[in-house]
């Protein structure tokens, strides 16, 4: 938002996942990628144990159109992050919308089983951090959370990930309004990366 509205002109931007690209390509931005993968990583559905051994026996895999059709019957509370300020919340909004119209993921079927779904689902955490707090308290059963974060996260032991959304490779891009010189330093320090 603030680079769109052109409060902030960043020489370099990495963010996790290229979906950020997209949107400012969207905005009229002229986006040259330098890398489109930094750090490898994936976003994806976190289930408590008991919760994943429950939910595969009754839906047989864990995927994001199954997380929204348990939710939708009361068999699953599914927490996410809020896509304005959460990469993974907004990727997996974006697998949400497709998973609920998968020929047209912003037409007016998806929109409408979206708000559909968050009206019997539980506010939308600000950040992945406030999902982990109360899943560490035993509060939340299934959320979203990044790969790295679970591994990084030892109250989360008892949880079980699996992969949903597209890849957080972190790719790295600059603009046209960077001077040739700052554009080649990016490309150093991304080359360093």
């Amino acid at each position: 938002t603030y680079m769109a509205d052109g409060n902030y002109r960043p020489d370099l931007f990495v963010p996790s996942n290229y979906a950020w690209g997209e949107m400012l390509k969207a905005k009229g931005f002229k986006v040259t990628t330098l890398a489109e993968r930094i750090a490898g990583n994936t976003a994806g559905i976190l289930m408590e144990k008991k919760t994943n051994d429950e939910f595969l026996s009754k839906y047989g895999e864990v995927t994001v159109d199954k997380v929204l059709t348990a939710s939708l019957a009361g068999d699953l509370t599914f927490a996410y992050t809020n896509p304005y300020t959460s990469s993974t919340g907004l990727n997996i909004l974006t697998a949400m919308l497709k998973s609920f119209d998968p020929s047209d993921p912003l037409s007016e079927t998806a929109s409408e089983k979206l708000l559909e779904y968050q009206r019997q689902s539980p506010p939308v955490a600000y950040t992945t951090s406030v999902l982990r707090d109360q899943a560490g308290k035993g509060i939340i059963k299934a959320m979203v959370m990044e790969e790295q974060a679970y591994h990084n996260t030892p109250e989360l032991k008892n949880y079980v990930y699996t992969p949903a959304g597209i890849r957080h490779d972190h790719p790295a891009y600059t603009f046209d309004y960077v001077s040739e010189e700052k554009q080649a330093a990016a490309g150093l320090f991304t080359e360093f990366c």
